[in-house]
């Protein structure tokens, strides 16, 4: 085990984390954040678990706990309020989730895109999420919905989420707030005091 010192979300933290450690596993296990996902650790191939190491856009899952020695680590929870209001009303309103698993991932991603550039084109953010695995919703509403962010940063125009279930109309996700920030939990974010190991049957 060794110390490691580092900021997330604008806190100091001094972790110990074992040889080999996935930052990811840090995260999670040793610092309680939900929002980065484990969905192909450890390949760092799908996005899932996406945070933003000094400022830059990094997989977790791929980068050693002890390379953030000194950092600054930004994951969703240490967004603003406004901004993850903005964020996952963004993605409710383009229907630009189904499971949300991976959405937090595009999500920081999106906040990213947005903070270096604050008109991308679709191309720009095209290109931005290529990097990401999204299994069931499909990239052109996840473009759309890092389009409605980036306009509302702007300040033209908050998103509009569809209450009134119309014909033709993508219905507000139910719970699609909760799962854009990673705040809904799937069974690996759940904890079960006193739990040593447990198994799905």
């Amino acid at each position: 085990m060794a110390e490691i010192t580092f900021k997330l979300n604008g806190e100091s933290r001094n972790i110990d984390v074992r040889d080999g450690e996935s930052l990811l596993e840090a995260l999670r296990n040793r610092c309680g954040v939900r929002s980065t996902k484990d969905g192909c650790a450890p390949q760092g191939q799908c996005g899932c678990c996406l945070a933003l190491v000094d400022g830059k856009p990094k997989v977790t899952c791929a980068q050693k706990a002890h390379k953030v020695e000194g950092a600054e680590v930004l994951t969703l929870e240490g967004v603003s309020a406004e901004e993850r209001r903005l964020i996952s009303e963004s993605f409710v309103a383009a229907a630009g989730l189904q499971c949300g698993f991976c959405i937090p991932g595009f999500a920081l991603r999106a906040k990213a895109i947005v903070d270096k550039n604050p008109s991308p084109s679709r191309e720009e953010i095209a290109k931005a999420i290529d990097v990401h695995l999204c299994r069931c919703t499909g990239y052109i509403k996840i473009i759309d919905a890092v389009e409605l962010y980036a306009k509302a940063r702007r300040g033209e125009g908050d998103p509009v989420m569809c209450d009134d279930g119309r014909v033709g109309q993508p219905l507000r996700r139910y719970r699609g707030l909760d799962m854009a920030m990673g705040d809904r939990p799937y069974v690996a974010d759940m904890d079960v005091e006193g739990l040593l190991e447990g198994v799905v049957v």
